[in-house]
């Protein structure tokens, strides 16, 4: 099963939309093929590995629960996604 990587949200005019879109994506993702990482970046650039309902995503209340400080692992072949809640979590 591979692992794909939905980002959403940002410091943008067009945060909304990302929103829509993000949810968009994991309602309509065949969960038998693949598993989504869903990763929300707020308006005000804070990142967070989201766990909660896509729902959630529409009237923009994800952050509210289910989130998990993050950051991408920037190495060339990592592609990993470290949670910062001290864990030492890496998912990917």
């Amino acid at each position: 099963m591979k692992t794909i990587l939905v980002l959403f949200g940002g410091c943008s005019t067009e945060y909304g939309i990302s929103l829509q879109s993000a949810h968009a994506v994991l309602t309509h993702m065949d969960r038998t093929k693949y598993r989504p990482l869903a990763i929300g970046i707020t308006r005000h650039g804070q990142w967070f590995y989201y766990q909660g309902d896509a729902a959630r995503l529409i009237d923009g209340s994800w952050q509210e629960n289910g989130c998990i400080p993050c950051t991408l692992r920037l190495d060339r072949n990592a592609g990993q996604v470290l949670l910062l809640d001290g864990s030492g979590r890496r998912l990917g």
